[in-house]
This record gives structure tokens, C-alpha cells and sequence, in this order.
């Protein structure tokens, strides 16, 4: 990346495209000095590549990594004012990127198998046997580790201790459940999503909402009771549209309803079901014909989106450039 300094503390420096592990900074219309740093050593610590120096602790130079780039100080080396500058970024791999990670793992068979290397901790987990021919089994941090849904099937949530812990750096399974998620031998993929990893209460909505949100990566989950009223509005957590919208009434058997905005210029009419292989179909009661905004998404009367007095889950994801 290039910029123009500004002079002013904190400057960002975007447009890496992922969170880099190590930035060598030079100044190309004057004098100073190169500027090395990594994540290893941490922010503010910088060393040269033409100086046999000690670390410098400078802030004032090298602040902070940040999510597609990174924070520099007034120093002139990186950011006086109108003087242009160049930097070399590397993805290590320690962190990258910080809202989806994809693991695979062989079963043990046996109570707490560990699985790890996701990269953060996960809110959502999207599990198959890739050996068996087991349903995909899923798992959110706002329902609880150990119910589960599976997108393949209408069925309504089931408890179970298949998956029992979501962990820092990945997820906990059991052998609880036959093959689905930890069976002896067989070999499993885990698709994870970081979904912002606290609730927060929502009531923008005309239908109050218990909201896991990471607006950086702009995806949520969203949890609600139906009311059964057209017209009804869910509070999302986002800070766009969302784009694409899965909603699962976790009680009832029904369809898992899909709203995408590529379906066609009236969407918000039509949906497809995760649970079988129909083509896109119109039906105004499931979103009420009315496009999702960047507070609220709509639903109307239909039990697979808003039965009454029926706990449903909403996973939302909208476009982000380099990740989405």
C-alpha cells in the first residue's frame, strides 16, 4: 500500500486486503530510516533494516495492526504531513482472517475430542461427516452448544451432546449421537463463522430480538418469537442490508427459508429452502414483500418465518469487499 501522510497520530492505513503480520514501512520522498514490524514482538515495536539499532518501543512511529491494515504515529519516518510513503504487509496466518475459518478432523470416538486450529471462537459451526452419509449438523452460540439443527431436514431443534463447547480457538465434540459429528475414523469438515461473540438485546423491531452481530464482517445471528402479524419487523445488528437472510423456525417442522437478493429484482417475494432441491418459489407471506433495510428485515404471516408464539432463528449476511 501507498499514502500521503497527514501528521496526525493514528493515521489508518488501509487497504492490505487481511490483518498483516508483518509491515516494513519506507519513506520514498525523504531520507528516514526503513521501519520493521510484526505481530510477534507487538504494536509500537519497530526495528530498521539499515541500522543495527536496538528494538524501539516508539509509538509515535508503528501504533497498531488493524483488520486490513494498519495505525501509525506523527512520526516523519511514516506519516509527515504531505510526504509519501510505501509499505510491504505479510499475512502470517496467525489470525486471518478473523470472521470465517474451515477445519477438518479424523473422530477419536470418544467424550471431548478437542478440535482447534479455526482462529478465533466460533458462533456458529456448520458440521459433516465426510465419510458417512450423516444429515450436516449446526450450532450457534445463541441457542447453545449442545442443540443442534440440521439444514438438511425440516426438523425442529434437538439437544444432544454431539457438540458440547464452543473454545477459544474452535469447538468441543462428543461421540454421544453415533457418527454425526465424532464417530471413530471418520473424517469431518466444521465450517465457522465468528458472529461477534456477545448478545446484545434488540428492539428495533416490532419483534424484540436477542442479536449476535459482527458488523466488521457483517453477519449476525438473530433470535426471535413469532408473532404470526404480516408486516412484522426483526431488529438484525447489522450496518447494511442484509444481503442474504436463513431463517429456521426451530420448534415446528418446516422449510429452512432463504431470502437472497440474486433470486430476482422482486427477492423479497421469493425464497429457496436449504432442505431440498426445488427451484425458487414465490410466496409474499414469508418476507412480506418488503426488502430488508439496514435496521430491520421483514416477515409476514407464514409459520416457516413467524409463527406464532414459535422461537425462529435468523442467520443475515450482507457483502463486505475482500471477505464477502
Amino acid at each position: 500500500v501507498t499514502w500521503r501522510g497527514n501528521g496526525v497520530s493514528g493515521n489508518y492505513i488501509g487497504g492490505t486486503g487481511f490483518k498483516p503480520d508483518f509491515t516494513w514501512i519506507k519513506e520514498r520522498s525523504g531520507p528516514y530510516s526503513h521501519v520493521l514490524a510484526d505481530t510477534v514482538r507487538g504494536n509500537g515495536k519497530f526495528l530498521s533494516s539499515a541500522s543495527t539499532g536496538v528494538e524501539d518501543p516508539d509509538f509515535t512511529k508503528f501504533q497498531n495492526f488493524a483488520t486490513d491494515g494498519f495505525t501509525v504515529g506523527t512520526h516523519a519516518g511514516v506519516n509527515s504531513n504531505g510526504q509519501t510513503y510505501v509499505a510491504w504487509n505479510w499475512d502470517m496466518g496467525a489470525d486471518t482472517p478473523t470472521g470465517f475459518g474451515c477445519v477438518t478432523y479424523t473422530g477419536n470416538g470418544t467424550t471431548g475430542q478437542t478440535i482447534g486450529g479455526v482462529g478465533f471462537q466460533p458462533d456458529l459451526v456448520w458440521l459433516k461427516n465426510r465419510t458417512d452419509g450423516d444429515s450436516h449438523f449446526l450450532y450457534d452460540a445463541v441457542r447453545g452448544a449442545k442443540k443442534y439443527l440440521q439444514p438438511d431436514a425440516e426438523g425442529a431443534q434437538a439437544t444432544t451432546n454431539q457438540m458440547t463447547a464452543f473454545n477459544p480457538d474452535g469447538f468441543t465434540v462428543d461421540e454421544d449421537g453415533g457418527s454425526a459429528t465424532n464417530d471413530d475414523g471418520d473424517n469431518f469438515v466444521a465450517w465457522c463463522w465468528n458472529m461477534g461473540g456477545t448478545n446484545v438485546a434488540n428492539t428495533t423491531g416490532s419483534i424484540n430480538s436477542t442479536v449476535r452481530a459482527n458488523t466488521t464482517y457483517g453477519q449476525s445471528i438473530v433470535s426471535y418469537t413469532g408473532n404470526a402479524t404480516s408486516g412484522a419487523t426483526i431488529g438484525h445488528g447489522l450496518s447494511s442490508a442484509p444481503e442474504m437472510i436463513i431463517v429456521k423456525n426451530t420448534q415446528s417442522t418446516s422449510n429452512w427459508a432463504v431470502l437472497h437478493k440474486g433470486l430476482a429484482d422482486d427477492y423479497e417475494t421469493d425464497y429457496i429452502a436449504l432442505n431440498n432441491s426445488s427451484n425458487k418459489t414465490d410466496n409474499v407471506a414469508y418476507w412480506n414483500d418488503t426488502e430488508p433495510t439496514n435496521q430491520v428485515f421483514s416477515v409476514g404471516n407464514d409459520n416457516d418465518t413467524n409463527q406464532n408464539s414459535n422461537p425462529l432463528i435468523a442467520y443475515c449476511f450482507h457483502s463486505v469487499s475482500g471477505y464477502s
